[in-house]
């Protein structure tokens, strides 16, 4: 039966071995099972969440940008060691892996409780919610789930997984933590946030994503009363959100052809002001 999830589930595990190869050799071969074995027990989970928006697709796409930051960030800098590869790679498949129900031990989804990762009270979801209801505690869950499954092996830094993982937080939390952009980590949030605005189905995606925010009531912290909303918004959200996490990362992404066309495929939607006016373009 034609699986489309699985091709670019190959495709993207091919693409990892080849970058991690292309820079470190092939000698380690125990790196290149590993990412291998985790980014398809990764993918294949969140290839069965029904969150409408944060899909196994968005988290390929996120890797695959990150894929292109770091190689820019190889060119550039030359420092980028097979560890910081491995960890920030890592990171990249992992960063939204605690939405899906069922990922962390003691979730118990018959019972419809799941863990949050900062307490030891399980949050209770109404029946017939999706994943997006953990939205509020993704994040802690995926650091949860990298300390529960990977923790056992020795070629990776749980530790630095985890702080990579911590800057992808959105809302963006505010401390001196949080304004890094050229880090691991931030690099980490400037892939997730790229990811998303070079995906060139994005806008088509806004319904999926506002469901999302009205699922958690998210919409009205933001103030989006319909998808329209949303839709408008776009151009502060990149200009005065998106941007100043991510525009030092085009230092990197400008280093090589790929980085330079993702840049073109994300600014054709971002830039929807005109001069002082700001003129709407559509």
């Amino acid at each position: 039966m034609f699986d489309p999830t699985q091709l670019t589930t190959d495709a993207l595990v091919s693409h990892l071995e080849i970058n991690y190869q292309r820079s470190y050799g092939n000698e380690n071969q125990a790196a290149i099972a590993l990412i291998g074995r985790i980014a398809r027990q990764v993918l294949g989970i969140l290839s069965a969440s029904d969150a409408p928006y944060h899909t196994v697709e968005h988290t390929m796409l996120v890797t695959w940008v990150g894929q292109v930051i770091l190689h820019g960030k190889q060119v550039r800098d030359r420092n980028v060691t097979a560890q910081d590869w491995l960890n920030f790679t890592v990171a990249l498949l992992c960063h939204d892996i605690g939405y899906v129900r069922g990922v962390c031990r003691d979730d118990r989804c018959a019972a419809h409780r799941y863990v949050t990762g900062t307490t030891t009270t399980p949050v209770l979801l109404k029946p017939g919610c999706t994943d997006a209801s953990l939205r509020p505690f993704h994040v802690d869950r995926s650091q949860r789930f990298v300390i529960e499954h990977l923790n056992h092996d020795a070629l990776i830094d749980t530790a630095a997984v985890n702080e990579m993982i911590e800057l992808t937080r959105f809302p963006i939390p505010s401390g001196a933590r949080y304004l890094d952009t050229l880090s691991y980590g931030g690099l980490c949030r400037a892939a997730d946030l790229l990811g998303q605005l070079s995906d060139r189905h994005y806008l088509q995606k806004l319904p999926a994503l506002f469901q999302e925010f009205a699922e958690t009531g998210m919409n009205q912290q933001l103030g989006y009363q319909h998808v329209d909303d949303l839709r408008a918004s776009y151009p502060h959200f990149f200009w005065d959100i998106v941007y100043p996490y991510t525009h030092e990362s085009e230092f990197y992404l400008r280093a090589t052809p790929a980085g330079q066309k993702l840049l073109l495929a994300s600014m054709p939607i971002c830039v929807l002001y005109i001069g002082s006016s700001r003129k709407k373009l559509w």
